[in-house]
């Protein structure tokens, strides 16, 4: 992105966080940067255009700050926690800051003007976590500092699940940060003692996988699900 368009977008961003993305319209740009409508349009073909912009904007923020965190020399369990914990802060922050960030990320992400075309913006998110979430499991799983006889795929899915709720807008606009924080905290405590090794936890029993449950293709530690369901009941309090 040149320089032009990254005004552009700064403006696009400041007039939505004011107005909504539906009412913000190329015409208000303009009159936001002080040029002709025309000088938007060379840079950007349409206002799905700057959606698009801002869109991939956030994705790589989200990127970003995962990657940030993949250290070889930090525990798999302790990056796992930084990871989640840091995107649950940052996602809280960037939708309490801009109406926009807000409108994309969350469910509120149809547009008229384009026909509702539907970004999936928080479906994109979870791909990004549940991939990198994925790879500290299998490091952890190596390290024997997770079980494994966990289904890393599956068990990575049911994780980021666990946690979609700590960016859910409507929760998020009702709780404050810190106890959105807190909340996340905890559950991440209760999922890490659920799949640690027998090693890690100082247990001693004599067959690891009597402690699992096996279902079709998925081998989870019943007690994920639970705190799936336990983490949503105290967002919802």
């Amino acid at each position: 992105m040149n320089p032009r368009q990254q005004e552009i977008l700064k403006a696009f961003i400041d007039l939505i966080d004011r107005n909504g993305i539906n009412r913000t319209t190329m015409q208000d740009i303009a009159r936001e940067m002080g040029c002709s409508v025309g000088t938007i349009y060379n840079e950007f073909a349409n206002k799905e255009a700057l959606i698009d912009a801002y869109a991939s904007y956030i994705l790589d923020l989200a990127k970003a700050s995962a990657e940030a965190v993949i250290d070889p020399t930090v525990p798999p369990l302790a990056q796992l926690r930084e990871l989640l914990l840091n995107h649950v802060d940052r996602v809280n922050l960037l939708m309490r800051k801009n109406r926009g960030a807000l409108e994309i990320i969350g469910d509120v992400n149809t547009f008229r003007y384009i026909g509702k075309k539907n970004l999936n913006m928080r479906q994109e998110i979870r791909q990004i976590l549940r991939q990198k979430t994925g790879q500290l499991l299998m490091r952890g799983v190596q390290q024997a500092e997770i079980a494994e006889s966990i289904e890393i795929e599956a068990t990575a899915g049911l994780i980021i699940d666990a946690f979609t709720e700590y960016w859910s807008p409507p929760l998020i606009v009702k709780r404050q940060p810190e106890e959105v924080l807190a909340d996340a905290s905890r559950m991440f405590d209760l999922i890490a003692q659920a799949i640690k090794s027998n090693e890690t936890r100082g247990d001693k029993h004599e067959n690891p996988g009597d402690q699992w449950q096996s279902s079709g293709a998925e081998r989870l530690h019943p007690n994920i699900a639970r705190q799936a369901g336990r983490g949503r009941d105290n967002l919802r309090r």
